[in-house]
């Protein structure tokens, strides 16, 4: 389908030379009747899209439109024919000979030949066309641009919403403040839940039906009261696909009328559940560190002890050693051994301990008065504690003294304290943990990211939103940083102090510090204290301030 010089155009001095100047052009032009039928294209169809102008000649170019594109190409293609002499660009997917699919740009315009009598004015219009191969993406410059890339600039905010990690929703209200099922949920919900955001909008009562049935009232009733405009959400359990729970956090925003009735609320449900699993972690590790406690009290209480009596020096007359029958169950020892020995208890330490064991026991006998506690190896050479309590009574002849005492086993007392140094170690790592959690440094792509706080900010927590926040801007390079404070109840002077102290770290960071979500009893406390955030930039609300900043 070699083109062929209209006739009501002018002659070159060249026959050839319009045909050999279009077959120049790397992009493929071609004329179509208003129909789209094919009447001549230029030979970098071949290269464009694989077809010959004869394999194009009368075909539609609807017909090689890739389906999902036809509808935005039909409209823009009526719109072309109603509006002569008006370029009409539009991006779409065309099938190649080979059966594949490439991203082309058209651009058309409707022309109608010069008349050469008044007869053919208004006849034989028809549409010539300009077809260029494009990026499967188009720059999102272009797309924000280009009114007929619309759909191209949703597809990168639909990237950018997967980015997000949590699941981004939003669902119409009834007449009577009710909720309808979602109008839109995104793809994190299957990486969570393992259902589809489509299962998800298509099914009425879908999320209510997931709830933890223990608390599904209780996060109604609440949700109920969000709508109100009182309260926020609860974290609540939310059953998956393959049957477990998961704990989700979710920030709601609502849209209302001037009248204050609601008409859309929109949702950010973040998986908190390592957190809450942590938490019940430590709450667990407080119970058995109580217990445990409560155990070594009763034990020390209800063991009974060795009384003991041994004279040192040469008392007159002689006083034999004392040692209670106790001995042999508490050692495996014999009371004769005991007595026997200058010191039976030492005699029962391990050989390279006694040394040290027994310079305890001369401190304590020097100052007249304390505690030794060492090891020993029974008569079967099981290891085992030994509390010795001990009182040094002077005798009635020079250089004469009676020490007596009272020996208990505190081998599982001292196996629980070691325990319970470990877990204690345990319980502070958790909880150091958990602050680390509760201030999630979360980027959004580009140069924006969000610091959601809930609950109070104390010293802890203040330092752990302070390196949060420099860290994140530094491994992100983020230039705005929106700290999200609609969970925060309350603010005092060590709060303001925190969040001003976090701005200017940021500034020297290059990055700005926006606070939103400030709810009225705080600002009407900061208002009361008659304190300000110099040089922070305030947004009533979340949703405002990633209005203002996610572009």
């Amino acid at each position: 389908m070699t083109p062929v010089l209209p006739s009501h155009a002018v002659q070159m001095t060249d026959p050839n030379a319009y045909g050999a100047l279009v077959d120049a052009c790397p992009d493929m032009l071609s004329t179509h009747q208003v129909d789209g039928s094919f009447q001549l294209a230029s030979a970098a169809c071949k290269s464009v899209l694989g077809w010959t102008p004869d394999q194009l000649a009368g075909r539609r170019l609807a017909e090689l439109v890739h389906a999902d594109d036809r509808i935005r190409f039909d409209e823009r293609w009526r719109w072309g024919i109603a509006h002569e002499e008006h370029l009409t660009a539009v991006h779409c997917r065309l099938q190649c000979a080979d059966g594949d699919h490439v991203w082309i740009e058209l651009r058309l315009r409707v022309t109608r030949p010069r008349a050469t009598s008044t007869e053919d004015r208004g006849a034989h219009r028809q549409v010539l066309c300009i077809a260029r191969r494009v990026t499967a993406h188009v720059p999102p410059e272009f797309a924000y641009s280009q009114p007929e890339t619309v759909e191209h600039a949703a597809r990168h905010r639909d990237v950018l919403t997967r980015m997000m990690p949590g699941m981004i929703w939003y669902c119409e209200m009834n007449p009577d403040a009710t909720l309808r099922p979602a109008s839109y949920m995104s793809r994190y919900l299957e990486r969570l839940t393992g259902f589809t955001p489509e299962q998800w909008v298509n099914t009425p009562g879908m999320w209510a039906s997931l709830i933890d049935p223990t608390q599904r009232d209780f996060v109604l009733q609440r949700t109920r009261e969000v709508l109100q405009g009182h309260g926020s959400m609860p974290p609540y359990r939310m059953r998956t696909m393959e049957g477990s729970y998961l704990w989700l956090q979710s920030e709601l925003v609502v849209e209302r009328l001037s009248d204050g009735t609601p008409v859309t609320m929109y949702g950010l449900s973040l998986d908190v559940t390592r957190y809450k699993e942590a938490e019940e972690h430590v709450e667990e590790l407080l119970r058995r560190e109580r217990a445990l406690h409560d155990r070594l009290d009763g034990l020390v209480q209800s063991v009974p002890g060795v009384l003991w009596e041994r004279w040192l020096g040469a008392p007159d007359p002689p006083r034999p050693s004392f040692v209670s029958d106790n001995l042999e169950p508490m050692t495996g020892h014999s009371t004769e051994a005991w007595c026997a020995s200058d010191n039976g208890f030492l005699a029962m330490a391990p050989e390279p301990e006694r040394a040290r064991i027994a310079a305890a026991w001369s401190e304590v006998i020097a100052r007249g008065h304390g505690v030794v506690q060492h090891g020993i190896l029974t008569r079967a050479g099981e290891e085992r504690w030994l509390e010795h309590h001990v009182r040094v009574m002077p005798g009635d002849d020079e250089g004469v003294r009676c020490v007596r005492g009272v020996t208990l086993d505190v081998s599982e007392r001292v196996h629980l304290e070691e325990e319970s140094l470990r877990l204690r170690s345990e319980v502070e790592h958790q909880a150091r943990r958990i602050t680390e959690l509760s201030v999630p440094f979360i980027p959004l792509g580009g140069r924006l990211a969000i610091l959601p706080l809930v609950g109070t900010i104390d010293p802890a927590r203040a330092e752990t939103l302070l390196t949060t926040l420099l860290d994140g801007i530094a491994a992100t390079r983020t230039e705005v940083v929106v700290i999200d404070m609609t969970g925060v109840p309350t603010l005092d002077h060590h709060s303001i102090d925190v969040l001003a102290r976090a701005a200017r770290s940021a500034g020297l960071l290059g990055a700005r510090v926006v606070i939103a979500g400030v709810r009225p009893e705080v600002a009407r406390t900061m208002v009361q204290l008659g304190v300000s955030l110099d040089g922070v930039e305030l947004k009533r609300s979340l949703s405002g301030a990633l209005a203002a900043y996610w572009t």
